[in-house]
């Protein structure tokens, strides 16, 4: 399946409109937007044609660092020019307005420009992930938008405190113009996804541009390219403060405690375990996806820890519990809002409930002792009916000659506990 690596420079106007976007496109100029790689974003992004980044190599070997169109006062200009570096695509299916569909190639940078009567259809696997090329695409377009600040300021604290506003207008300008996205929960996952690479951008811009043997005035002077002065000091005044210290402390620790790094790449185990579905003709559970995630090309695990989490899984399989217990009883009890094994996107009360749901509707042929023992069973609650209908004519013929009627829905106890008051409990049916 077509891949993509990721981008190494952004675009100079990365608007959230396509039509600024497409008077940008294809004007020789040097990028202006942050040139670094951002974490978190998917393969598949490719900024500048060939020719472009040929024009940019040969503007930036004849003139002075720095030079180039005017600048805003308060944006770095580029220091290094974008390089190419890959030609690949993602193979998608696009639907147009009047319902046909085309599978087309397209990069990120296309799906920006792409035409307003079209959009990429997205495939969903039961858990509610988006799976396929199209996956591809989509995180790699979230990634781009996620980690522009003009778009998302990082100067807010968290990915919670950015306004409802930016998202709303966001989701209904940017995203589901581009992508078939109907559903709540697509909106859901669109939001989770650009939060966490922005949070990420934001941890990198920090880490790269923030110097500890400089003062704090020093440090707010050496603002990003792409990035305005104010919102730098913003974002250094939160990540200084006695809260920032904290929080980085506690994802610091967290960070450290996970020694076991899986395989698969930018490729999400979602994507990896749907085309294993497709190619075997089979289920995949959560206990057969980690060898495959947590192992090298060469067929040895990444650790021996991993390796021995996976005989652990396989013993606690083999002695019966189901892949849920296992993995809680390998890996510990699980975390809030995310699911071992499962890949971005699931919730713990979310597959609890798509497992009891797929449990309980497959059906499984009985052994003979379990069939003896339903038809045992079966027996015993037909007994008990002929008993209570005869008691309760029983109890009929005694409320009548009392000048009573017995009502329609007295329950079998009811009728027992009243003919002991009665004294006529010879007359119960052994």
């Amino acid at each position: 399946m077509a891949r993509t690596k990721r981008f190494i420079a952004r675009s100079q106007s990365t608007s959230s409109t396509a039509h600024a976007l497409e008077d940008h496109i294809g004007q020789p100029s040097i990028n202006h937007g942050y040139n670094s790689n951002p974490i978190g974003t998917s393969q598949g992004i490719d900024t500048q044609p060939h020719e472009l980044a040929v024009q940019q190599e040969k503007i930036s070997s004849q003139s002075p660092q720095g030079c180039g169109p005017s600048q805003p006062s308060n944006e770095r200009p580029p220091t290094n020019p974008p390089k190419r570096t890959c030609n690949k695509y993602w193979v998608v299916d696009v639907v147009a307005d009047n319902g046909l569909i085309d599978e087309e190639r397209l990069r990120v940078r296309d799906v920006l420009v792409l035409p307003r009567h079209k959009r990429v259809v997205l495939e969903w696997n039961e858990d509610k992930q988006p799976v396929g090329d199209s996956c591809g695409l989509l995180h790699g377009f979230l990634g781009h938008i996620a980690c522009d600040p003009k778009i998302f300021p990082i100067c807010f604290d968290r990915w919670p405190n950015v306004p409802p506003v930016y998202k709303e207008n966001t989701w209904k300008s940017t995203i589901k113009p581009k992508f078939v996205l109907e559903s709540e929960y697509h909106y859901n996952y669109c939001m989770q996804n650009m939060g966490k690479k922005w949070k990420d951008n934001r941890y990198r811009i920090c880490h790269e541009f923030y110097k500890k043997d400089k003062t704090y005035e020093q440090n707010i002077e050496n603002y990003p390219q792409g990035i305005t002065r104010e919102n730098w000091a913003g974002f250094l005044q939160y990540r200084l403060s006695e809260k920032g210290k904290r929080y980085s402390a506690i994802n610091t620790a967290n960070r450290k405690k996970q020694k076991i790094p899986h395989t698969l790449g930018s490729k999400t185990i979602a994507r990896l375990k749907r085309e294993l579905e497709i190619r075997d003709g089979k289920k995949y559970s959560r206990g057969e996806m980690y060898p495959i995630a947590h192992t090298k090309r060469d067929g040895n695990f990444v650790n021996e820890e991993a390796m021995l989490k996976n005989d652990q899984l396989l013993t606690q399989m083999q002695e019966g519990l189901s892949d849920e217990e296992a993995y809680v009883h390998v890996f510990g009890k699980e975390h809030p809002g995310r699911v071992r094994g499962m890949g971005f996107g699931v919730v713990p009360s979310q597959y609890r409930r798509s497992s009891n749901s797929s449990g309980s509707s497959s059906s499984t042929v009985p052994t003979p002792a379990e069939y003896n023992a339903l038809k045992e069973e079966l027996e015993s609650i037909k007994g008990k009916m002929v008993e209570y209908d005869m008691m309760k004519e029983q109890m009929a013929f005694f409320m009548q000659s009392l000048g009573a009627q017995i009502p329609s829905n007295f329950s079998f106890n009811q009728c027992k506990d009243i003919l002991k008051l009665l004294n006529i409990e010879e007359c119960l049916v052994k």
